[in-house]
């Protein structure tokens, strides 16, 4: 019976050991991120250079303000779309990680996707303030993971 109950409580622990090991580290997300900024940001220059070839003043506050407004919608769209469709962005699968509904152990919805990418976009604009949750969490997760009900671990193969 002690035996039992050993091998038991050594089972739990590697469970636990098992799923922690799964959690994407902070420094992956992180850089998964700024790869996808990246990403957005180039093609906002691509769809914004009609205007810029047309002469429009871009190093203005009002040209900064229509580049970045340019990046938030063309960021929220890919990562909408990459999300509820694979379940990562570039940035993700180039860093091994993945989005999934911490409920159904799946993918993610488009709704949660959308959730999660407004929330994201919302809190970089807020100095990343999103992600001071980060440490707090047992399963590191952020504002929007929180709120979409997702969370984000590494990529199983």
């Amino acid at each position: 019976s002690e035996i039992v109950s050993n091998e038991a409580a050594e089972e739990s622990i590697e469970t636990e050991v098992e799923e922690i090991e799964d959690y994407a580290p902070f420094a992956m997300r992180f850089n998964a991120g700024v790869f996808d900024i990246l990403i957005g940001s180039f093609a906002s220059l691509i769809l914004l250079a009609p205007f810029i070839l047309l002469g429009g003043d871009w190093f203005t506050l009002a040209g900064f303000f229509a580049f970045a407004a340019m990046t938030a919608i063309v960021m929220f769209v890919y990562m909408t779309t990459a999300v509820g469709l694979f379940g990562k962005t570039f940035g993700m699968k180039l860093f091994s990680l993945e989005l999934i509904d911490i409920e159904e152990n799946d993918y993610p919805t488009f709704h949660q996707a959308a959730v999660s990418s407004s929330v994201y976009l919302l809190s970089l604009a807020l100095g990343g303030s999103g992600f001071l949750t980060v440490p707090f969490t047992s399963d590191g997760r952020a504002v929007h993971d929180i709120v979409s009900g997702t969370i984000i671990v590494r990529e199983y193969e």
